[in-house]
């Protein structure tokens, strides 16, 4: 395992810390970001099989253990008080296995479960491109 934990103001993205389990999962956690951005995480497992990049397959060569397949990607928001909590994204988790996006949104003061909302990843993939022309 390393931890490495940065000044707040050292880097441009706010991160201020990357804790690596190697060869199982990364995560990042960041501070005073415009976009609200606190922390990522990519879970990994080293791939035993030569697999075949495919639509459903994402691989990524680890520094440490060398070709990895990607099981799942996490990305977490802070509240803004300027909008309701409900209409902001709490925590988004890609699950590369069950072919799921799940959605977690913020809860207001005395909720006690948030709500969630969870997609087919085929049948939202391409709805985060911008268009260029």
């Amino acid at each position: 395992m390393r931890i490495i934990t940065y000044y707040p103001n050292r880097n441009h993205d706010g991160l201020i810390k990357r804790i690596e389990k190697i060869g199982e999962k990364t995560s990042e956690y960041y501070e005073n970001r415009d976009d609200k951005v606190v922390a990522r995480t990519v879970t990994f497992v080293k791939d035993k099989a030569e697999s075949v990049n495919t639509a459903k397959n994402y691989f990524y060569d680890d520094n440490h253990v060398g070709k990895v397949k990607i099981l799942k990607m996490n990305q977490q928001w802070e509240r803004s008080k300027q909008m309701p909590a409900k209409e902001q994204i709490a925590k988004m988790s890609v699950d590369f296995e069950k072919e799921r996006v799940s959605v977690f949104y913020h809860m207001e003061e005395g909720e006690i479960e948030p709500l969630k909302k969870e997609y087919a990843r085929d049948k939202i993939l391409g709805y985060g491109k911008i268009d260029a022309s």
